[in-house]
């Protein structure tokens, strides 16, 4: 069975679709941190957050180079 070929409009609305879905998730995740992570103290929240998302970012396989595209 041959698959039929998105139009540009079907394509955009999937991608609006994936991205409000990226955002939901980021924003849940925000709250979160911002809630249980170091409520009283936000900048070591902040610096703690962004240390465990390159410490995670490194050990997926050390795939850093796909973030820029190299």
């Amino acid at each position: 069975m041959k698959r039929k070929k998105k139009t540009a409009l079907v394509k955009n609305i999937d991608f609006l679709i994936l991205a409000i879905g990226v955002i939901s998730v980021w924003r849940g995740i925000w709250y979160l941190q911002d809630t249980y992570l170091l409520p009283d103290n936000p900048l070591l929240s902040a610096i703690v957050s962004i240390g465990a998302g390159i410490a995670i970012l490194y050990a997926n396989d050390h795939r850093l180079s796909e973030l820029y595209g190299a």
